[in-house]
């Protein structure tokens, strides 16, 4: 792959100079803010203090849990939740019923319980009209190696917090739901809350700083930009540079994989940068 990763699902950083060449294995959120997503290679409980867990009796604190196992007695969920970072796993009730896919609520930023149904958590939160509203958000199923997410979806993990399966999407196409885009995760392109930067040679920190159709690189990529990381727009290599060199006459449409590299379904997806050596 060309020099570009993001140093984590949505960040990017100055090790963007040296890519990533293999697509379909996890990796894991975080955001910069009220969408914040940090995951974790391995879903880590607490020893609950004073907690005894018999079938569906539950006393004293909430039951620690695995996520990926989803462990917890009938009638409720394994779920983290946010507390000034993410807190380890416990068992909550399921009081909603809304499906994977489909827009949630829930307790507030520090609560666990939310709308979704016994299958999904409420994750990717976005303020509309004043209230944080995010997504049923299937659960990693099975194990950090060999995690399992429904058709549509892959599971992203990192070094710290949840497990979670986004959607995966076309960076040409944008194929994306309202309010998120498509952005390349280091492992594959996925929906992720998007942003509202204009799209070349502007400075960037995270990846959804960046609005759909561009990601976030190492300024040493760009002809003109200001900082450390900007803004590159995707491209399509069969479309020739004419696209790239509107937005910048230095720039050209370079191929976002190594030559045989690119996964099947991906031979077309360039980035306008710096032509490279």
């Amino acid at each position: 792959m060309i020099a570009l990763a993001s140093v984590a699902l949505l960040a990017c950083g100055d090790s963007a100079k040296e890519g990533d060449d293999e697509v379909g294995e996890t990796a894991a959120p975080e955001t910069d803010s009220e969408t914040e997503t940090e995951g974790t290679t391995e879903t880590q409980g607490t020893e609950a203090t004073e907690t005894t867990t018999e079938g569906s009796e539950t006393t004293g604190a909430p039951a620690p849990c695995d996520m990926f196992a989803q462990d917890c007695p009938e009638g409720q969920k394994c779920v983290t939740y946010w507390d000034g970072g993410w807190q380890p796993p416990i068992c909550v009730d399921v009081v909603g019923d809304t499906p994977y896919g489909e827009p949630c609520t829930h307790d507030g930023v520090n609560a666990p319980q939310d709308t979704c149904d016994a299958d999904s958590w409420c994750f990717g939160f976005m303020r509309i009209e004043g209230e944080d509203v995010g997504t049923c958000t299937p659960f990693c199923l099975g194990d950090a190696e060999m995690a399992e997410c429904p058709e549509g979806y892959a599971c992203q993990i990192s070094a710290e917090g949840p497990a979670v399966c986004i959607d995966t999407c076309d960076p040409l196409l944008q194929n994306c739901p309202p309010l998120e885009a498509c952005y390349w995760t280091n492992t594959q392109f996925a929906c992720l809350p998007g942003g509202g930067v204009p799209l070349n040679n502007v400075p960037c920190m995270f990846t959804n700083d960046c609005m759909g159709g561009s990601l976030c690189l190492t300024g040493e990529l760009f002809n003109l930009c200001e900082g450390a990381n900007c803004c590159a727009e995707y491209c399509s290599i069969a479309g020739g540079d004419g696209p790239c060199t509107e937005e910048e006459d230095a720039h050209v449409c370079v191929p976002f994989f190594e030559e045989g590299r690119a996964p099947e379904g991906w031979e077309d997806v360039g980035v306008c940068i710096l032509p490279q050596p």
